[in-house]
């Protein structure tokens, strides 16, 4: 398995290789950058630098599809096996499979709640052991509900619960007071040397629809080894889910 996501760097020169050769497929594969655009939030500098500023090159895509994903993987593989000079003489890149992906993040031991040993969000020094939304308790849970505005316009509204279906919440408004992603190799590895398995960005997994480890957005329940959360279809994009992929070995 990769150690950390795939980067916006490790995307755009698989974006470059159809520049020349083939425009229509380019189009395809492109980021939606327009997912960082949310109400009530001053998002707009990163729909243009994210993806392409220099600065941001070690941080991990997002904007991209379960279908992107899995097209970037064929190309891997197709690089990979056309290369002389590889290790294997044949691979397959792939997205991990729902059960790869919590295996790899419990790092060896089954009853991890997190990628980390003990079942807080802070190491001993106080420090966030992972990139989320954080409210000071590993046990707050998010229902997102959308109301108009004084325009008549739909905008999100984040309720946090102590508990799942517990009405006993706090009600906010979408903000960006927060941090976006991190890059993709900070904070601790597990002991499988895998970084940001929980928080950062939800990640994509082979199946359809399912994300785990949560994200920068995520309050600290999300990111717990066997949270899913959930999106609709192949073609949906989101400023915080992205992926990262396994290497399956055909042919020694």
């Amino acid at each position: 398995m990769k150690k950390g996501e795939v980067t916006n760097g490790d995307y755009l020169e698989f974006l470059d290789s159809f520049k020349s050769s083939d425009s229509l497929k380019l189009k395809t594969v492109l980021p939606d950058t327009l997912v960082w655009r949310t109400p009530l939030a001053y998002n707009e500098p990163y729909t243009k630098y994210y993806l392409r500023h220099p600065s941001y090159q070690g941080y991990p895509v997002v904007g991209v599809s379960h279908e992107q994903a899995k097209l970037y993987c064929q190309w891997l593989t197709k690089k990979y096996n056309q290369n002389p000079d590889h290790a294997f003489k044949k691979v397959i890149y792939r997205l991990p499979t729902e059960h790869e992906w919590v295996y790899a993040a419990q790092g060896g031991s089954a009853s991890a709640i997190y990628p980390w040993a003990g079942r807080y969000m802070r190491a001993s020094n106080c420090d966030m052991m992972a990139n989320c939304s954080n409210f000071g308790t590993e046990g707050v849970y998010r229902d997102t509900l959308y109301e108009k505005d004084v325009n008549g316009e739909f905008k999100e509204v984040y309720i946090y619960r102590a508990s799942r279906y517990d009405y006993m919440g706090a009600a906010g408004a979408l903000n960006d007071a927060a941090d976006i992603t991190a890059p993709a190799i900070s904070y601790w590895p597990n002991n499988y040397g895998l970084y940001n398995m929980a928080g950062n960005i939800c990640e994509m997994v082979a199946e359809v629809g399912i994300t785990h480890g949560g994200s920068w957005r995520d309050p600290g329940a999300y990111l717990q080894n066997s949270a899913r959360q959930f999106y609709k279809g192949e073609q949906s994009a989101s400023s915080k889910r992205g992926f990262r992929y396994v290497i399956e070995v055909v042919e020694y």
